[in-house]
């Protein structure tokens, strides 16, 4: 079972000093690695005693972990917070299969008024930080700190194209979670193309449109393309740029570089 499916397993049975403490835990994480039971209480304004309680049943459904020196927010932890607050705002109600589990995200279908929706949850971290550090991701003591900044960025992308490019439409950004417009379509790594030099002609146009509006992807391949069947949806952006960044250019042409040689 994903995180993601044991947070939205949780969420039902979580009361509301488990919500409380969660929440704070999902503020301290950039201050603490390992929050004290103690510090809880204090921000928290919370009983000790009740602080302990949250905890020991937080502990059980494997939302935190404990260790000598405190407790450990996981994952799942912040899945559930996230998937919380998604909730109570009434953005999504409810979460389906998943349909995308990669280095770096798990994608869940979702319902948001009725519609289907694409649930993103950032994974950076699960693959080495060596090769995380050359692609440009910035150290840091909490990797939940990493996703949701990841996703943070790639939201504000998406709400700079989705006017413009075709892209997914951004819904909310919650914490590392992003909900946006489902494509139905394919990764261009998982198929064979009728007719490549079309599809490259409309990529290459939607990387002229998206540096006209001042993004660059900054990782984009075949991996993050999606083929509907008529048209391409660029997907995937954590790592966008501005055109005003040092090293923009180099990263556009790598960019170029990669789909030319795909094709």
């Amino acid at each position: 079972m994903s995180s993601a499916e044991i947070a939205a397993k949780a969420i039902k049975g979580l009361s509301r000093e488990e919500v409380k403490v969660l929440n704070i835990f999902s503020q301290l994480i950039y201050d603490y690695k390992v929050v004290d039971e103690y510090i809880l209480s204090e921000k928290g304004k919370m009983h000790i005693d009740r602080v302990r309680f949250a905890l020991s049943k937080l502990n059980e459904k494997r939302l935190v972990f404990k260790e000598e020196r405190g407790y450990v927010l996981l994952t799942a932890g912040l899945d559930a917070i996230a998937l919380k607050i998604l909730a109570d705002k009434d953005i999504i109600q409810g979460l389906g299969r998943a349909i995308g589990i990669g280095k770096e995200s798990d994608v869940f279908e979702g319902i948001s008024n009725n519609e289907r929706v694409a649930v993103k949850f950032f994974r950076i971290g699960r693959i080495s930080f060596r090769d995380l550090r050359k692609r440009g991701f910035k150290e840091a003591h909490n990797w939940l700190i990493v996703n949701i900044e990841a996703a943070k960025n790639e939201f504000n992308a998406l709400n700079r194209l989705y006017m413009h490019c075709k892209v997914p439409k951004p819904i909310a950004n919650v914490k590392h979670v992003i909900v946006m417009q489902f494509i139905e379509g394919y990764r261009l790594s998982y198929i064979k193309l009728e007719e490549p030099e079309y599809i490259l002609r409309l990529i290459l146009d939607e990387i002229k449109k998206a540096y006209r509006l001042g993004v660059i992807s900054a990782d984009l391949s075949e991996y993050n393309i999606l083929y509907d069947g008529k048209g391409i949806w660029l997907i995937d952006f954590p790592q966008a740029i501005g055109i005003e960044h040092k090293d923009a250019r180099l990263l556009l042409e790598r960019d170029l570089r990669n789909i030319i040689r795909y094709f």
